[in-house]
C-alpha cells in the first residue's frame, strides 16, 4: 500500500483528505488512537512525530528531541506530509497530554517553552531518513 504525500500550501500541511493544520492532525491522530508516524519536511529539514495508541509519545527535527522539537514544528508554516502506519519511535521523549501540548503550543513563546536553537538540517536516505 502507498504512502500517502503531498505538496502543501501556505500555513496548513496536507493529507489525503486535503491541508490541515498540524494542530488538526495531532488532535485526528490522537482521536483515533492511532500509533503512526507523521515525517513532516520543510525545506531541507526534516521532523516526525510519533504517536502509540493516541498518545504524542515522541517527536524529532534536527538535533531537538521531545517536546522542543513537536514546538518547533508547530511553528512550521507548512511542508510535506509523510504519514506511516505502525511506527514506533527508539524512545518515547513525550509523556504529557495532547491536549496540554496544544495548549502549551497556543501561547507565546515566550510563556510555553523554553528557547530552543534552531535544528540543524538532516539529509539521508530512505522513507525516514531526508
Amino acid at each position: 500500500m502507498p504512502v500517502p504525500h503531498a505538496k502543501i500550501e501556505q500555513k496548513a500541511f496536507a493529507g489525503m483528505a486535503g491541508a490541515v493544520t498540524l494542530q488538526d492532525l495531532i488532535r485526528i491522530e490522537c482521536s483515533i488512537l492511532a500509533t503512526r508516524a507523521v515525517r513532516l519536511d520543510r525545506g531541507d529539514i526534516s521532523g516526525r512525530i510519533y504517536f502509540a495508541h493516541g498518545r504524542v509519545v515522541h517527536a524529532e527535527v534536527g538535533e531537538l528531541t521531545g517536546e522542543p522539537a513537536l514546538f518547533e514544528m508547530l511553528g512550521w508554516a507548512g511542508g510535506d506530509l509523510v504519514i506511516a502506519d505502525g511506527l514506533q519511535p527508539r524512545e518515547e521523549t513525550i509523556s504529557r497530554s495532547w491536549q496540554a501540548l496544544l495548549a502549551d503550543a497556543a501561547k507565546p513563546p515566550t510563556t510555553n517553552r523554553r528557547k530552543s536553537p534552531a535544528p540543524k538540517a538532516r539529509r539521508g536516505s530512505g522513507l525516514w531518513q531526508r
